[in-house]
């Protein structure tokens, strides 16, 4: 009985034992476990500090239209069944202020002339600007008042380059919409010696809808197609720097 009382104690303390050599480990290895959730959290958090370029000023900047830039250009194509029509203007007005870090308060406005438009056909040219097609007397030019840039996403390690969204309201012919415009940005910053002039450009594609700026023209949707295609590119110049504008413009090490 005693022989088995002993045999009985000895398993236990070794049983307590190996419970001590076991358990840190079972511990250690609870502690390396991490909660999904919180990683994906982490890692969004690390996404969202992409608001605007790597390079450029951290400050508001003011950029104006170069109008000398062979980039400005805005083009607008009508597929109609009867025919294909193009309209170019390369006479472009406007600014852009912003922080090229941080883009997403971004303000601006840019306008094209209607009579600045050349579809390649004088008389089609006089028949756009004028009742029921433009009221180009009343309402000279076509506008996009910038109020904002979402979704942006850097192209590329050097971070000169970002896809986003223009957000804005676009103006014509007495009416005005809401757009969100997908566009790519690019922050060109000349190394010393270069002649390349230090700015932003910008390149977008979209559609606009005849009726929805009061356009009704005859042979819209056979002639004229009721909705055109539009694509723009230009150039902005930074503005002449003043003695507030002295903030670092060198590239800094990514935040993420």
């Amino acid at each position: 009985m005693r022989r088995e009382l002993r045999q009985t104690t000895l398993i236990s303390l070794l049983a307590i034992g190996l419970s001590f050599l076991v358990l840190p480990s079972v511990r250690a290895t609870d502690k390396k476990v991490s909660d999904p959730s919180k990683t994906h959290a982490k890692n969004k958090k690390k996404k969202a500090v992409h608001r605007g370029f790597r390079i450029g000023p951290k400050h508001t900047t003011h950029y104006v239209v170069d109008p000398d830039s062979s980039r400005n250009q805005v083009t607008f194509t009508s597929k109609a069944p009867r025919e294909t029509i193009t309209g170019k203007s390369n006479i472009i007005t406007g600014h852009l202020d912003l922080k090229p870090r941080r883009l997403a308060k971004a303000k601006g406005r840019f306008s094209v002339a209607w009579k600045s438009i050349d579809t390649g056909n004088g008389m089609r040219n006089q028949h756009m600007l004028s009742a029921p097609w433009a009221d180009t007397k009343k309402y000279p030019d076509i506008v996009f008042t910038l109020k904002g840039i979402a979704k942006v996403k850097r192209k590329g390690k050097s971070g000169k380059s970002v896809r986003a969204r223009l957000i804005g309201t676009f103006a014509m012919n007495g009416a005005e919409k809401d757009f969100k415009i997908p566009a790519t940005l690019v922050y060109l910053k000349p190394n010393k010696g270069d002649k390349v002039t230090e700015g932003i450009g910008i390149r977008c594609k979209f559609t606009i809808a005849l009726k929805d700026f009061n356009i009704k023209g005859r042979g819209i949707g056979q002639g004229f197609a009721a909705e055109e295609q539009v694509k723009v590119s230009l150039f902005l110049k930074r503005a002449k720097k003043t003695e507030s504008d002295t903030v670092e413009d060198e590239p800094t090490q990514p935040t993420s």
